[in-house]
């Protein structure tokens, strides 16, 4: 198998490691050409200034985009169309409508069409997820999940790197998409808060407060708060947890005793891309990352803006 990785920045490197510690042979596009040096020490690892030698080539079947997030939808499509598989970076695209394009034409084709929701392949995440489904902590009365950088103190420059993102865009895909896996859907309302301050018309840090069913929901986003926090909290009528996403760490609460859930903690962006390439050769068979699932995602993103821009809840 040859596999494509287009865009070789901060997670396009990532995925060119995880795929040459697999033994699989890499076509990597990098733009720049900055990379080719580090590449050309791996015998499994070619680069290409052009990633439409990566779409010509016919001996790629399996692609994965890791290029900055206007370009999502255009690459995607051009690979879609070029009858190769399909793995696009969080997120799927800039619009709904843009998504449905690519979901369309993946099934049109006959491929797989996968969003790099990275936490669904999170063995904390899925602890949690799974003590929750099996009813152990009763009934779910309130969830929050908070999902901060101090990204000013580290990066000094960041106001001139930040691109065509926002915090909400960056950080939140992640708390809303953690929501949709463990409940299994998007929250029923949410009211947000957002405030811009070094970037302008960027939103820097958000707060949400919503229901889903009977539970409570809280999201903290931001890109200004100290330290940095991959938290996940849920809380039950019998037990509670608090999940470390990063550590992969989680602790149960019931009835003032504090214990540890034994967890394997786990290499998520090699479990995600391992789990694609298993879809893409049919020993997966439920592509719990789907293109559906990015573009719900959207979906959540945009209503947030929504909120935040009209001051007002809204319902999902």
């Amino acid at each position: 198998m040859k596999v494509g990785v287009i865009g070789t920045g901060y997670w396009g490197r990532k995925h060119v490691f995880e795929f040459k510690e697999l033994g699989i042979e890499v076509i990597a596009a990098d733009s720049l050409g900055s990379n080719f040096d580090e590449f050309s020490k791996y015998d499994n690892v070619k680069a290409t200034k052009d990633y439409k030698d990566i779409i010509k080539n016919k001996d790629i079947s399996t692609v994965t985009i890791c290029v900055p997030n206007r370009l999502h939808f255009p690459i995607a499509k051009e690979c879609l169309l070029a009858g190769k598989n399909v793995l696009v970076e969080k997120p799927i695209s800039e619009t709904e409508e843009q998504a449905q394009e690519l979901i369309e034409t993946a099934k049109k084709k006959g491929l797989i069409l996968m969003t790099g929701h990275i936490y669904r392949f999170n063995n904390a995440v899925d602890k949690a997820k799974e003590m929750m489904e099996s009813g152990e902590l009763g009934n779910v009365i309130e969830a929050k999940i908070q999902w901060i950088n101090d990204e000013y103190s580290f990066q000094p420059d960041f106001d001139k790197r930040v691109g065509d993102r926002d915090v909400i865009t960056d950080l939140g895909v992640h708390a809303f998409d953690i929501l949709h896996y463990i409940f299994g859907k998007s929250p029923d309302y949410i009211a947000c808060a957002g405030g811009s301050y070094r970037i302008k018309d960027k939103v820097e840090n958000m707060a949400a407060v919503g229901k889903l069913g009977n539970a409570i929901i809280k999201v903290e986003i931001s890109w200004i708060t100290p330290p940095k926090t991959r938290a996940l909290t849920i809380i039950g009528d019998k037990k509670s947890l608090f999940v470390d996403c990063a550590g992969q760490k989680v602790q149960c609460f019931e009835r003032g005793k504090t214990r540890d859930i034994e967890v394997e903690g786990n290499n998520t962006i090699g479990t995600e891309l391992k789990y694609f390439l298993g879809l893409c050769s049919g020993d997966e068979k439920e592509n719990k990352a789907s293109g559906n699932v990015g573009k719900e995602n959207l979906r959540m993103l945009k209503l947030t803006k929504e909120s935040i821009e009209n001051k007002k809840a809204v319902q999902i």
